[in-house]
Parts: C-alpha cells; structure tokens; sequence
C-alpha cells in the first residue's frame, strides 16, 4: 500500500453539537499544538494544516442542484473543475460525499476562490480533515502530491491577493514605540522613499518581511507599513497594505516553519545565525559532506538503475559575502559520526581528481586505495577552475560529469592500471562563484554535457541577516553515522520512482526544460543525504518533500546566476558589439537534449521488438550522425549501464 504522501504535522478535532462539521479543539494556528501523525491513536479524526506542503480543493459533488446551475451558468469554469475529480495527484472522499484534491503548495494560495456550493478552498490559514481519519477514504494515491494546473493556480492566487481572514485593523497614528521597531537598513526608504527606477513595492516587502522576522506585532507592521513613504507616493489603499502585510508574515512564518522540521535543520540554522553565515549555503555543504561521509559503494535503487551518491554543489554570491565561511563554520561546529569534515583538494587536472581515489600498485602488485575510495573537491573561486579548463586538454570538466554520475574513470598516463569502475569511488564537489563569473559552469562543455543541470545551487546572500543574528555561543552538533556495513542500497521510494516515470514522459515529448533535465536525480541525492543526517538507512516521504524544497531554492539561485550572466553578457555585447554566446549554448543545449530523447524512443522501440539485442548491434543501427556527436553512447550508457564506457 502507497504511503500518503503528506508529511506535516496534524491536529486533533472534536465536533460539532450536531455530531458532525470536525472543528479543532485547540487555538490550531499554533504551531505548538501540532503533533506529529504518529502520536495520534488510530480513530482519531486529525486535522492537516494546509498553505504548507499542499492546498486542497474540497469538491461539494453531492450538492447536484447546485452543480447544474454552475454548468448552466459557467460552462468553461465548470468543466475545468469537473477534470479535477481525475487528477494526478492524492484525492479523498469525504464522509460527505465530497472529494478532497490535493496539490502543492504555491505561494499567495489562501482559502479564497471558492464557489458556494461546489468547491471550497483550503490554502494558507486553513486546515483539511486528514484522510487516515474515521469516514474518509483515499480513492487516488499517486504517491506524490501533484501540480494544479495553470489555471486554477491563476484563480486562487489572484483571489487570495483579495482577501485574508483577519479583519482590517483601526487607522491608527505612528507612536514612538512604532518608530524604535524600524530596521535600521530601512529607515531611510520609510521616511524619504526610494529613486523612481527602484520598485516600490519589492522594497515595502522587504520591510514588513522584515518587520515579521523581528517579531514586530503584525498591527504595528500594518501602521508602520500605511506610513512608508513608498506606500504614501503609491497612494496605496489601507486594505491593500493590511492585506500585504498579512502575506508577508505568512511568508516569513512559513519560511521558519522549514527549519523547525527536524532537529538538525534547526541546529543549521541557530548555528549559522550564530556564525553569520547564510542558512542555506551551510545547508548546502552540509548535505554536500553527508554524502561524502557515505560507504563509495553505496548507491539508491530506484527503477531506472543504482544511482551514485556523488554530488556537486555551487555557493553563490558577490564578492566578500562568505561563500567559503560557510566550509569552515561546517568543519567546526559538525561531526560525521563523530569524525570531522575532511579537508578538500583543488585539482589542477583531471588526473589530480584520480590521485587521493586510488594510486594504483604498489612495488608488489597491491592496490593502493584512498581512504573510502573518496576524493573530496573545492574550489573556491570558480575562476580557478576557469583557468584550468581554459588550458589545452584539461579533463576536469568530463571528470567531474562522469563521478557525478559515478561512472567508470580511466587514467590516461596510467593505462588500464589506472581504471577506477563504476560506483566504486565516492568523490564531492564544491564550488564557490560570483553570480557573474559563472560562464565555465554555463559555457558550451559545460551545459551541452550536462554539468550545469547536474549542481545544487546555494545562496550565500542572507536577507535576514540583520535581524536574525545571534550572539550566543554555538554548539557543537553531530549527525548519527548510519550502519551501513551490511545494507549498501538505498531503495527509492515509490513516489521518487512514479516521479522519474513521469520525469521520463515529459522528455520524450519535448516538454522537459533543459536545465531540469537532471533535477530528480539531484532532488534523490539530497533525499539521501537528509535521511543520512538522520541516521537511518531509509528513505522517508518526508525525506523527498524536504528535498524538494530545497530544489526550489536551488532553482531560484540557478535563476540569479542566468539573470546575472544574461546583465553581464549584455553589458558587454554592447561595449564589444558581439553576440550573446549564453543564449546560443542554452539553444544547443535544447537540441542535444530533443536529439536525446528522440534517439532514446528510437532504442527502446528496437529494444522492444528484439529483447535480446546487443549494444554494438543496437549502436550499429542508429544515425551516423548521432554516433558522432556522442547521442548514440549517451542513451546507450542509460540502457546498457553495465557496459558503460569510461
């Protein structure tokens, strides 16, 4: 039986006088009366806080009058809404006869967009009775909580912008006490405004986000908010403010609610307040050295093949914003099974990466192997690996593509002697780079062979930095080594392998992004890496969300680089009058990746219709073209992986 696939904490309800209609016994808004599913006996009816993980639509199809007038009324609306009943995602049937839909969360979803009698919404500040209670049953369970489609999301996003539960507060005066709550950094917008070119309403964000990270009450966020001289020249209305107001506290509340999900994310967190270093980026290389710690042979299970554990992560920031502080806060305050982080190497070539792996024979034929088969890599400053790559012949680049994917490794000066086989070596790879400096990890060699989707990206600039410092002494934290002497895979769970599957479709068809080509992979690595830090050997659901989060920061960080290559390039197209070399790589890079999934329909239909076919009589049928330009090998090697080249 698939597990549900909802991890956040739950709620006990009573019920109405009238036996029915469950209502919450405690204040529920209150993180601190939520417990985990696990507490609770079977037979209790359990409340699921929605605006977290998931939203749902609760379907009224009982209420048959009402549904025909909304046909007859809202033909379009209705018979999108009638497609929801089959969506790919977890659905419930209520004890009503209605139908909770699950999906996930996007921010600005409240529990607005409704239609009286045919569906209601539940987002931010609403909850949804749990389906493991007495009365509802799971009809639909795809294992994974599925995306709304489009339009949906347009509805309620712009319903929510319109409504908050909390009712518009009195207009109030600014007091001194009010004043002594502003942020030092804003006091000059909030009292003089900003230039025209800046937008108003990203910096009036900013400070009530702010506001709400200095536990400043979210009335006087509301007063000081209306008074903002960016507010004043916009002549925004008072509900527009409150309603503002509200979306940012709810943002910020449930940005903190991520690192209280486990005990290690919250000893991340306080410990790099404590170290002024940004969250994220010690998140970062934390789960970076968790894989590192692993056994070289072990690998997860899923159904396309053992995946490596091997990892490649990229710290992104401006010039002094820390991005190596965050390795040395690591190194101090964290142990791996009570051993330390361990030091790093910058390799000047492929063949350094080879070196700490293993040195091949000794004088009497014994294999001389490095500790845990491991090499970990650091640079820096991603203009070193610039550099090196620059140079006629540098490796690093193919090396680092093929250990991601713990492919086999050869050594060109050493011969046969120096092979290294597949999944037989764990190697880690650290990067630290300026927004702007990032063309080697984007450039042709790089994107077109799959490096750049192949990152976690991480970013060192900490917007909270100001009102989340904390002078206490940090702690020294050790994360449980798990006993990996005797298990040495890892199995996937079946909503990670029902992802891939559909992951797989959307490439065939051409609707995949080429940057996201390896995303589940890298999501699977971090879902590792967290069920690693926990100590245990495997995977939870809870494992997957929590790496799924973390993907989209890494998405948005990869983002800010493209943004800031894109400013850079343009700047300097327009100074040398050339052409802009990033959009031509992203544009090959589309096409390799077209050409890969039409090759790969092409081999798995010859596959199926001769089972028993060879890799070179299948390579012998394909393109000439395609055996060149290495489409041939690359689907190959994801087919045959047992045979895969060096």
């Amino acid at each position: 039986m698939t597990a549900i696939p909802l991890t956040g904490d739950l709620i006990e309800l009573g019920f109405g006088d009238k036996g029915k209609n469950p209502r919450p016994g405690v204040p529920w808004r209150d993180p601190d009366n939520w417990k985990p599913r696990e507490s609770f006996p079977e037979g209790t009816t359990m409340g699921y806080p929605t605006g977290y993980e998931a939203f749902v639509v609760d379907l009224d199809g009982y209420k048959a009058r009402a549904w025909d007038e909304f046909e007859r009324t809202e033909p379009d609306l209705a018979l999108k809404v009638s497609e929801l009943h089959s969506a790919d995602t977890l659905i419930v049937a209520t004890q009503s006869g209605g139908k909770h839909v699950y999906f996930k969360m996007v921010d600005g979803i409240t529990n607005a967009g409704m239609k009286k009698d045919v569906f209601d919404i539940r987002g931010l500040g609403g909850y949804a009775v749990h389906p493991d209670s007495p009365g509802y049953t799971v009809i639909n369970n795809p294992g994974y909580i599925g995306d709304a489609p489009e339009w949906l999301i347009e509805r309620l996003v712009a319903a929510g912008s319109k409504q908050f539960d909390k009712p518009l507060p009195p207009r109030a005066e600014v007091t001194d006490a009010d004043l002594a709550l502003i942020p030092e950094r804003h006091l000059h917008a909030w009292s003089s405004g900003v230039p025209e070119h800046v937008k108003r309403h990203a910096v009036v964000f900013a400070f009530m986000c702010d506001l709400a990270r200095a536990g400043v009450p979210i009335d006087a966020a509301y007063r000081l908010t209306v008074a903002h001289e960016c507010s004043r020249s916009k002549r925004w209305s008072d509900a527009n403010v409150w309603r503002q107001v509200q979306i940012a506290y709810a943002k910020v509340g449930a940005d903190a609610d991520f690192w209280r999900k486990r005990k290690y994310l919250t000893a991340i967190y306080y410990n790099a307040r404590r170290r002024r270093v940004a969250p994220w980026a010690l998140l970062g290389v934390l789960i970076t050295e968790a894989l590192h710690a692993l056994p070289y042979n072990v690998t997860l299970s899923t159904v396309k093949g053992p995946m490596s554990m091997n990892f490649i992560s990229a710290y992104i920031g401006p010039s002094g914003t820390g991005k190596s502080l965050a390795q040395s806060v690591a190194a101090e305050l964290f142990t791996f099974g009570g051993k330390a982080v361990r030091d790093r190497v910058e390799p000047g070539s492929g063949e350094g990466i080879l070196g700490p792996i293993y040195a091949g024979t000794d004088k009497d034929g014994n294999e001389q192997w490095g500790d845990n088969h491991a090499v970990g890599i650091a640079y820096d400053e991603i203009s070193s690996l610039a550099n090196r790559t620059g140079r006629g012949g540098s490796t690093i680049i193919d090396y680092l593509k093929i250990g991601w994917s713990g492919g086999a490794l050869s050594s060109v000066t050493r011969g046969d002697k120096g092979m290294i086989g597949r999944h037989q070596y764990r190697m880690t790879t650290l990067f630290g780079a300026q927004p702007d400096l990032c063309d080697v990890l984007f450039d042709r060699n790089a994107s077109a062979g799959g490096l750049t989707q192949r990152i976690a990206w991480f970013s060192v600039v900490d917007a909270e930095r100001k009102s989340e410092r904390d002078d206490s002494e940090p702690r020294v934290y050790n994360f449980p080594a798990p006993r990996f002497d005797v298990v040495w895979q890892v199995k996937a769970l079946p909503e990670m392998n029902a992802a891939y599957d559909a992951h797989d479709d959307l490439a065939q068809e051409g609707k995949l992004d080429p940057l996201d080509t390896h995303e589940l992979m890298v999501r699977s690595k971090i879902a590792v890496a967290l069920m690693a830090m926990d100590g245990r050997m495997d995977l939870v659901s809870e494992d997957w969300q929590i790496a799924g989060t973390i993907i989209e920061h890494s998405k948005a960080t990869r983002k800010g680089v493209l943004d800031a290559l894109s400013s850079a390039k343009a700047r300097e197209d327009s100074a040398k009058g050339q052409s802009l070399g990033l959009v031509t790589a992203i544009s090959e890079q589309a096409k390799r990746a077209h050409d890969i999934a039409r090759v790969s329909k092409i081999a798995r239909a010859k596959i199926a219709e001769n089972p028993s076919i060879t890799r070179g009589a299948l390579r012998a049928k394909m393109r000439g073209d395609d055996r060149k330009s290495g489409v041939a090998d690359e689907v190959l090697d994801e087919l045959f992986p047992e045979k895969q080249a060096a």
